[in-house]
Order: structure tokens, then sequence, then C-alpha cells
């Protein structure tokens, strides 16, 4: 028999939940559709390693890391279903420098797209028609050719939020690297590069990853060997960076960073989240807007407290709401759903969604999440399943 006191005391837990961490979310996520690697025609999924959203939401591109190309998708807004038509893919035409893709990004205008290169240690740089989403190749930036230099292993891209600069993380060259970025014609220029144990700099061994904070004042960066996140102060003008900090694994104590693979900022710039690949862990840091310094706030680990999904986390994704944050689990095939609370920038945890359980396929392994512009529909890049799975967000 359930009682009347059980039940006024359930709703009271709910209600004073919902005024710590905002939003009761029951079921976040619902499944739609998959996209699989040489079915129906379609090409260039073979081990996805990022998947992004046009800022117009009109198209999804997919880094297809053992196909050497680019996928490209047109999107429904509605229902967020894709339909397949084009491939950009290494050595074919006059495309270069995707070998091995790792990584895909927009320019805010949303007319030119950028991906890292891990095998070319290259930036390949494309323009896109609006109306098709089709890309054409513009140009490559190679390490060790002109002046460009610290590309070598080049994981990650990112763009500042003014479109001025891109800022690429390189693995086996330990460094952040800075380009001047043309907004006519998408033309990048090299300028600088940040080298672990060089000038002080210090946390970059084995870099994964780079952001840009949305406020442009900073650019953090993640880091596998040094088990860090580093903070660098950009200048608005020039785009060059400064080192200001580095966080690492063990320090004072600090958790959650062994293997830090992911890192981003909240919308707002209050908090900074990191994944732990071998700590399988989502860490949360307070941002200094002023400076862009962090300080620790609390860690998520898989198995502790309920969590689940997080075993061997490769990525973070933060809604544009900051309410929810999204987390891929490599080897659980997973993606857990948070609650953030906007003013500690904690999280609580929902539930996960697993590959294989409740009619969700294409997400085993998956490697990197992102949102449309609206926050309605989330995109999965399921590496060990050549594919991309298609979420319906509710709230």
């Amino acid at each position: 028999m359930i009682h009347r006191t059980s039940i006024k005391t359930s709703a009271l837990c709910l209600v004073l939940t919902a005024m710590l961490f905002g939003p009761i979310l029951v079921d976040a996520l619902h499944f739609v559709e998959v996209h699989r690697d040489g079915v129906g025609g379609e090409d260039g999924l073979n081990g996805p390693r990022c998947v992004t959203v046009s800022p117009d939401g009109r198209h999804v591109y997919v880094a297809g890391y053992l196909d050497n190309a680019i996928a490209m998708f047109s999107r429904e807004g509605r229902r967020g279903t894709l339909q397949f038509w084009e491939i950009q893919k290494d050595g074919v035409k006059e495309v270069d420098g995707l070998s091995r893709p790792a990584s895909i990004v927009l320019s805010p205008d949303g007319r030119y797209v950028y991906a890292a290169g891990y095998l070319d240690n290259a930036v390949a740089a494309f323009r896109r028609n609006e109306t098709t989403g089709k890309l054409g190749f513009i140009e490559i930036q190679k390490d060790g050719v002109g002046s460009v230099d610290g590309l070598s292993g080049i994981w990650s891209v990112a763009l500042s939020p003014d479109g001025r600069n891109l800022y690429t993380a390189s693995y086996w060259d330990n460094s952040v690297g800075v380009f001047d970025r043309n907004s006519k014609n998408g033309a990048l220029r090299f300028l600088e590069f940040h080298k672990d144990g060089v000038d002080g700099v210090d946390g970059l061994d084995g870099l994964y990853a780079v952001t840009v904070s949305p406020d442009g004042k900073n650019v953090y960066a993640s880091s596998w060997r040094d088990a860090a996140v580093t903070v660098f102060s950009r200048n608005k003008n020039t785009g060059r960076l400064n080192f200001i900090e580095v966080h690492k694994y063990g320090v004072h104590g600090l958790e959650g960073l062994n293997a830090a693979v992911s890192v981003t900022v909240s919308p707002e710039g209050k908090h900074v989240y990191v994944a732990g690949y071998r700590d399988n862990s989502v860490t949360v840091f307070k941002r200094n807007s002023d400076t862009g310094s962090l300080s620790f706030v609390e860690v998520h680990k898989d198995g502790f407290g309920g969590v689940d999904g997080l075993y061997r986390a490769v990525h973070v994704v933060m809604d544009s709401e900051g309410k929810q944050l999204y987390v891929a689990g490599f080897w659980d095939s997973a993606i857990a759903v948070f609650n953030r609370d906007e003013v500690t920038g904690k999280l609580r945890f929902v539930r996960v969604y697993k590959n294989g359980i409740e009619g969700i396929t294409g997400i085993e392994g998956p490697w990197h999440v992102n949102l449309s512009p609206d926050g309605k529909h989330l995109y999965v890049a399921g590496f060990l399943e050549d594919a991309v799975a298609v979420f319906e967000v509710s709230k």
C-alpha cells in the first residue's frame, strides 16, 4: 500500500531537487535512427571520430577516421533525421589533409569547414555551399611546410567565437597552434605555436583537445600524458596566446584528469568540464571570468554514487542553455546525461543510454557527441559500429 505521506514526501523531494538543480529530466533522450557505413549507399562513416552540425542546423558533417573522409548529410529540422549527400575523401580530386581526420569545426557564419588530419599533420580547409551543404576544397596547412609548425599528430581544431582564429591541439608535437583566419575566403595564416616545456608552458604532453571560452578570452587544452588541463589567455585583437596555469592529476589531490581527452566551457563561461579517460570521470572547475583561471569543484566517477556510462569517458558536450551535460563513455557504449546547477556548476546524474538497450543502436564505442543548434537533437559518432545515431532531446 502506498501512503499519502510517502507521496507527499516524494513530491517534496522532487521540488527541492528541482530548486537545487533546475528541471527534472525523466527521459532526456529518445532514439530516432541510425546511419551506417556502406548501408543504402552511405559512405565515409568507417570509424567516425567527430560529428558536428552546421550553425544553421541544415547539415551534419562526420569525420570518418578510417575512411580518410568527411561525410555530409542534410538534416530535417523537426525530426532531426539525416539524408546522406556526399563524401570528401583524401587524395580524391584535389582534396588533401584528410588522412585520419579526427576533428571538424565550422566557422560561425557557416561558410567554411576545417578538419584536423592526424596522419597528414595538417588542417584542411573547405568552402561550404550554405544551400546544399556540399564542400569545396580550399587549401591545406601542413606541419613543416612554409612557416607552419606544431601540427604533428593533430587531434583537435577549434575556432574562436568571433571566427578570427583557429586553434589546434597536436598530440606528438605537444603543442597548441594558432592561425589567423580570413573571414572573406576562409584561408588560414600560421601565427605561432606553444610547446610543452618551452617558455614556461606546461601541461601539453600528449595534447588531445582544445576549446575557446564563449567570451573569447581564454583557450583551454586537455592532455593525455600530462593528465592535465592548461589555461591560456587570448589576445582578442591578434589571437595570440599567453600561458596562465596548469592543473594536473594528482597534484594537490586533484582527481579526474587521468588521460584528459575532452574539455568544454559552459555557455555563460562560469564553469569548465573535463573528461578523464582513465579516471572514467567528469571533473568540474569554476572559472574566473576575468582571468580564466580555474578552481576545482567536484568529480563524478563511473560506478560511484549511482553514476553509470562513464567507463572510458572520451567526450563532453553541454546544451546551449547550460542545463544538461552529455558524456560519451567509449567502453560503456553509452551516453550519460547530467543535470547542471547553473550557479555552482555541480552535476547531478540523471540516467544512462546504452547501446543495445531499449532499441538503441549505433553507439557502440561512441567517440563524439554533438547537439543541433536548437538543442532538439543529439548526434553520436559510434566509432566501433561505423555509424551515426540520432536522438531527440526532451526537456
